[in-house]
């Protein structure tokens, strides 16, 4: 896979999980069974279990927008994305920006989220 398309594929892959908030089901088709989660408003490392029941709950996005989206292959069949993402929800007075890294792994049935950690900014 080329460096373009490796690029276009995982971008599409994280796109997907953004507009999924609230789909349970989505995550659980894409999410390593092996992966954890990092969020900023929740203390504690996410197992899938935690990820599952906390983007069961979750409102979905209404807008976001990723910039300064950077993609590596360090070896085959892993990949880091990282990011700074804006989004907006309601019930947030201010859009929602942050540092945004994940890392995947590609198996049998194609490239799944194993890691994903988001550093909040401050409000623009």
């Amino acid at each position: 896979m080329n460096a373009e398309s490796l690029f276009d594929e995982l971008v599409a892959m994280e796109r997907g999980f953004w507009e999924a908030a609230g789909d349970a089901g989505h995550y659980g088709a894409r999410f390593h069974d092996d992966g954890v989660m990092l969020l900023p408003h929740l203390p504690h490392p996410m197992d899938k279990g935690a990820v599952l029941a906390a983007v069961a709950r979750a409102a979905p996005w209404t807008r976001f927008a990723f910039d300064e989206v950077s993609v590596s292959s360090p070896a085959p069949g892993l990949a880091v994305l990282a990011y700074r993402a804006q989004a907006e929800r309601p019930g947030l007075d201010t859009p929602y920006r942050a540092l945004v890294g994940s890392v995947y792994l590609r198996g049998d049935g194609g490239w799944m989220l194993f890691s994903h950690q988001q550093t909040p900014l401050e409000p623009a």
